[in-house]
């Protein structure tokens, strides 16, 4: 029998958020794309197609 089911939002168990805005952040720069302040805080609590549109069209980064 289940007594309790845990659904972990970020946040909840562990705040993973800023950690996954930094590794963006480094894939990014990896490839010569510099991410600023403001598209940082974007990304935290964004869904990924939010996050890919507006960077994708800020950094100019191309498709495919």
């Amino acid at each position: 029998m289940i007594d309790a089911i845990i659904f972990d939002m970020d946040g909840t168990l562990v705040d993973t958020e800023a950690v996954i805005a930094t590794c963006i952040a480094d894939w990014l720069d990896g490839r010569g794309y510099k991410m600023n302040q403001e598209q940082s805080q974007f990304v935290i609590g964004r869904a990924w197609s939010d996050i890919w549109n507006k960077l994708a069209v800020e950094l100019d980064i191309p498709f495919g």
